[in-house]
């Protein structure tokens, strides 16, 4: 079936089977919006599905607003050995630790990762056209959209989609931004679970995106649970996806 091969080639598997499943994977082309409050696990799980689609055989581009890509490291260092990342952290590790988190990092050489703190829409651009020219990309994560010209009286993160948009149509990729966009008044509430009405300028960032999950954390069987609401899909279902968190090893399963 041709057009099943073809539809299939379109879409960029997140490596979560329940979330795959409501997407359907990330279409080429297309840009998506993972928001939450700070500190919830917007990066955990951007860098668990980077991790994943770069063991599929998929490229994959990490872009940082705000956190330097040492600590990004660590990070994935921490979810592919199991060592505490606080551990990793701070160097309390046994020579056996160390050699392990030595062979690893030397593994995830491969992945890219891009500094872009204080960085403009232009600049991002301009990276991402300069990387795909390298090595043509399926994933592209912008972490920390809401640090976008922050220094400007009016926030342009829909102008800055639609750049990216556009950048995703040529390059053939897909663009997931991350971003603490959520108004602090959710926290306020029992279930602590925001709503596409709970983003800043929410009907730009609605028009703007084709995918928006929302995440919201829980203690769920003695385990921390990452609770991800697939709230607009342009092209498939919503619904909501329940996966778990240990923050210790910033690993989600």
């Amino acid at each position: 079936m041709p057009y099943a091969d073809s539809a299939e080639r379109r879409m960029i598997p997140t490596g979560y089977e329940s979330l795959d499943h409501l997407l359907g994977g990330l279409e080429r082309r297309n840009v998506s919006l993972v928001a939450s409050r700070p500190s919830v696990g917007k990066s955990a799980l951007a860098l668990n599905v980077v991790h994943k689609i770069t063991e599929l055989g998929y490229n994959a581009l990490y872009i940082s607003l705000a956190t330097p890509k040492e600590q990004l490291l660590n990070r994935l260092i921490a979810s592919q050995t199991g060592l505490m990342l606080s551990k990793i952290t701070i160097g309390d590790i046994t020579q056996q630790e160390r050699e392990t988190i030595l062979r690893t990092a030397t593994e995830l050489r491969r992945y890219r990762f891009v500094d872009a703190i204080e960085s403009q829409v232009e600049t991002l651009v301009q990276k991402i056209q300069y990387e795909n020219r390298k090595q043509s990309l399926d994933l592209v994560v912008i972490d920390g959209i809401h640090r976008l010209d922050r220094k400007m009286a009016k926030w342009p993160i829909t102008q800055a989609l639609q750049h990216l948009k556009k950048v995703a149509y040529r390059t053939d990729s897909h663009i997931m931004m991350l971003g603490s966009v959520i108004e602090r008044d959710v926290e306020q509430r029992n279930d602590g679970q925001p709503t596409l009405l709970d983003l800043w300028r929410n009907e730009d960032l609605a028009i703007a995106t084709d995918v928006i999950l929302l995440l919201s954390d829980k203690r769920d069987q003695e385990r921390d649970a990452l609770i991800i609401e697939v709230a607009q899909h342009i092209n498939g279902p919503l619904g909501q996806v329940t996966l778990f968190y240990d923050k210790s090893i910033q690993r989600i399963d």
